[in-house]
């Protein structure tokens, strides 16, 4: 028998073995590229740049010519237009030209004195001082990127240098949301629906944002369905057929009326785990069915948001291939941290800097439903399993949200 609360890690273990993603892939422009995940490696097939190049508008010289100018006692050269420098020469050139052959270094503008056929040079220069040497900045076959790394803007500038004008993308991550519950309406129903004992769908709009928070997704919103096995059975069935995974919150607890996890197992689903060992978020569960990942989150917007964050994105990531991971800073903690050791604990943290230093503030370890502790947040601390918490004054990692 499944135990009841599996680690989280554990969780992630078990649905990359028994899950399989089956993901395409496709060609897009190089200018809507950035945030999708390269499906091949791509090098360099030169040298950038292509040859010695002047780094600032200048003159181009031989440093040894000019050795000894300074500001009181300048050099004298002749300017020259041809490619090539003799002994004594100079050549007016702009940032990105090529050297002239025979220039070693360029003298910039305000350090020179163009005499029209003649230029005094007041600045002495090292060998190879402003010149962007051929291939220092992508050397031939230099990897840019790798397959499964998400593509950022300066991957998108290498690619561009080197006359890539389409990249090979994984298809987005198609996943289908479906929120769970008799009680829950939609957010146009207003205010109203609260008179009436109803709930807003505020978590179903939770999770569709955390996803597509990452290009690489496509999250698509499923609607409500009631507390009925049969009605989310035939919309699990229905949906399976269209997304890559499921993702559905709500109907997850322990409650007759909570009848999510009775309707994955109504239409096949191998049930990895029914509930994990984090808080907020235990309730979730998470399934498979015919080899996709149906993941059941609670319908606490907290909660739901942590287990997106925590076991969805990580697992669906590692089934794709994608080299993913959350930006992490280090920060002191401004008050004590306390937490339950059987767990693994998420902390809602407002990170705030303080001199030279980052200082973590607790806002909130509790809490499923408040949606404010994540509005005053902007990070989140990890206690792990086992830890009753930090001290005063400890140094933590904090994912920053």
């Amino acid at each position: 028998m499944v135990p009841r609360y599996l680690p989280i890690e554990e969780v992630i273990e078990a649905v990359s073995r028994a899950a399989k993603l089956v993901i395409g892939e496709e060609s897009v422009p190089l200018m809507h590229a950035v945030g999708r995940v390269c499906a091949r490696e791509y090098r360099s097939p030169v040298e950038i740049p292509p040859a010695d190049t002047s780094a600032v508008d200048g003159y181009a010289v031989k440093s040894s010519d000019v050795s000894s100018a300074t500001p009181t006692n300048p050099v004298e050269l002749r300017l020259v237009q041809r490619d090539e420098l003799g002994f004594g020469e100079a050549k007016r050139v702009f940032t990105g030209d090529p050297l002239p052959r025979g220039a070693d270094a360029v003298v910039m503008e305000e350090f020179c004195e163009d005499l029209g056929t003649r230029v005094l040079v007041y600045h002495a220069v090292a060998p190879w001082q402003n010149v962007r040497r051929r291939g220092e900045d992508l050397a031939r076959g230099r990897k840019i990127v790798c397959r499964g790394e998400v593509l950022r803007p300066w991957h998108i500038a290498a690619l561009a240098s080197i006359g890539v004008s389409e990249v090979v993308v994984l298809e987005r991550i198609r996943v289908g949301i479906l929120v769970v519950g008799s009680e829950v309406v939609e957010p146009s129903e207003g205010l109203r629906a609260y008179e009436v004992g109803k709930v807003l769908n505020s978590t179903g709009y939770m999770v569709y944002a955390a996803l597509a928070e990452h290009v690489f997704f496509e999250p698509v919103y499923l609607g409500i369905v009631p507390d009925d096995v049969g009605e989310i059975a035939e919309k699990l069935r229905e949906s399976l057929q269209l997304y890559h995974a499921i993702v559905t919150c709500g109907g997850t607890g322990p409650s007759s009326r909570d009848v999510t996890v009775s309707s994955v197992e109504a239409v096949g689903g191998k049930i990895l785990t029914r509930g994990v060992a984090m808080r907020p978020g235990r309730p979730t569960s998470v399934a498979v069915v015919e080899g996709k990942p149906v993941y059941m989150l609670s319908g606490f917007p907290v909660a739901a948001f942590l287990g997106v964050k925590y076991v969805v994105i990580p697992s669906l990531t590692r089934l794709a291939g994608i080299s993913y991971g959350a930006p992490r800073a280090s920060a002191k903690l401004s008050s004590r941290l306390a937490s339950d050791p059987n767990y693994t604990n998420f902390a809602r943290i407002k990170l705030v800097t303080v001199g030279n230093d980052f200082v973590a503030e607790p806002v909130a370890i509790k809490g499923s439903g408040n949606i404010s502790s994540l509005l005053e947040a902007n990070a989140v601390a990890i206690v792990p399993r086992g830890v009753e918490g930090f001290e005063k004054g400890s140094r933590i990692i904090v994912d920053v949200l």
